[in-house]
């Protein structure tokens, strides 16, 4: 009588393998003098005859969807029965990217959409594409071709990758994990969408900089530095020399409502001590700044309406030998300067600012209180290293200088603060925004 040896089930769950070197396991059967394994699909099928003490089979197979099932076969060469026919899955190479190619630099129009190409994986059904800006991903979808055409994009520095994928013709088998027929997302490569009229040569270095539109930029500050006074006409008990230390801390929130502006609104609050008392410097500021690319250099010349906080002097009593008060006194005026920015390194850019601050008024005394002088002149050297697409690191070493001079209305003394300052910032840059 013939035996027919009915092989066990080949594994728990569906097969899958990774690229073209294929294991396929099954239970061993008592009584098998061989197996025969037949792995059908769209190339053609396979067939291996394998002694009866082994029950894996390791070879190559091409890319692409098969079923593979399993048969014993006793002494006298008759076989038992077909086992059911497992799914199995061979991931295809990852494909080679074409275009576009790292920091390839693409001038921005009305409605920038970039099409993206790559070459033919062997055994590939489909293929997933993605884009990112930094960490977000802007643009996902599948296609059977090999090449799509994004979303419009914004000026700004992407990336872009594509992986190949086998897929069944029909039903997948229940628990059948399809994301295995997938290959690995082929290196991630950069490219550039410029504003209008940025040089060419430049794309990868302005992208570094200039920030999506509809995007926010966050930075907040630790500072600390020195401050030098000359304080005269309030009293012999308070003119003369003195320093102090301070520290503090500055915080600001942008918007970008295009490319190249950039609105923003900032605070610096310093604690410092003069004669012994305590005070807190403030120092606010609303406007906006546009960036520019001349040579190989950024360029942002800005203007904002800005709030100082100076020193009043009070001598309350009319005694010239008794200490006078020491208090703040609030100025408004506009501030207008430059920030530069120079690109050194991948991730490492040097910055510069010179900016003149002249005050038109005093926001805590009478319209009628006269001004000489009291305008500032800042100046500031830093370097700001980009940890990642949206974060970014800055240290920056200041120098601030203001020869005020206030006259009170109604008062026969003279309050003259003259200071110079030199502070260091040390924090950190955040972009969060959307690209549409």
């Amino acid at each position: 009588m013939k035996r027919f040896i009915l092989i066990a089930a080949l594994s728990s769950l569906p097969g899958t393998a990774w690229g073209r070197n294929v294991n396929i396991h099954w239970s061993p059967i008592k009584g098998a003098h061989q197996y025969e394994l037949h792995i059908n699909g769209e190339n053609s099928p396979i067939q291996k005859n394998l002694p009866g003490d082994t029950t894996v089979w390791n070879g190559e197979v091409p890319a692409g969807a098969y079923t593979y099932r399993v048969r014993g076969i006793d002494r006298l060469k008759q076989p038992g029965k077909w086992s059911e026919p497992q799914a199995l899955l061979v991931a295809p190479n990852s494909p080679q990217l074409l275009s576009p190619l790292a920091d390839t630099p693409i001038e921005a129009k009305p409605t920038t959409k970039v099409n993206l190409k790559w070459k033919e994986s062997s055994g590939a059904t489909h293929y997933y594409v993605e884009v990112k800006y930094g960490r977000r991903t802007l643009f996902k979808k599948s296609t059977t071709e090999t090449q799509i055409e994004t979303v419009a994009l914004a000026p700004g520095r992407y990336s872009w990758t594509c992986r190949a994928s086998v897929e069944l013709s029909g039903k997948a088998p229940k628990d059948f994990d399809a994301s295995k027929g997938q290959s690995a997302f082929a290196k991630e490569i950069y490219f550039n969408i410029t504003p209008p009229g940025a040089r060419r040569g430049l794309a990868s270095e302005i992208q570094d900089w200039i920030p999506a539109t509809r995007s926010f930029q966050i930075d907040l500050d630790l500072t600390a530095g020195s401050y030098d006074y000359v304080i005269t006409g309030g009293g012999a008990a308070f003119d003369g020399h003195t320093s102090t230390i301070t520290s503090g801390i500055r915080a600001a929130l942008g918007y970008r409502p295009s490319p190249n502006l950039l609105i923003q609104m900032g605070v610096q609050d310093d604690f410092y001590k003069v004669n012994s008392v305590g005070f807190g410097r403030k120092l606010i500021h609303l406007g906006g700044e546009y960036q520019l690319s001349v040579g190989s250099f950024l360029l942002s010349p800005f203007l904002f309406l800005q709030a100082r906080d100076y020193f009043a002097l009070k001598n309350d009593s009319g005694d010239e030998t008794s200490p006078p008060s020491l208090s703040s006194l609030t100025t408004l005026g506009p501030q207008i300067g430059l920030n530069g920015a120079w690109k050194v390194s991948t991730h490492t850019w040097l910055e510069t600012r010179i900016a003149y601050f002249k005050p038109i008024k005093l926001a805590t005394a009478p319209a009628d209180t006269l001004l000489n002088g009291g305008s500032g002149l800042d100046a500031a050297l830093g370097v700001r290293y980009f940890l990642g697409p949206d974060w970014a690191f800055h240290g920056e070493l200041g120098y601030f200088s203001s020869p005020a001079n206030f006259v009170l209305s109604g008062e026969s003394a003279e309050r003259v603060t003259t200071y110079t300052s030199i502070q260091g910032f040390v924090g950190l840059s955040y972009q969060l925004g959307s690209v549409k």
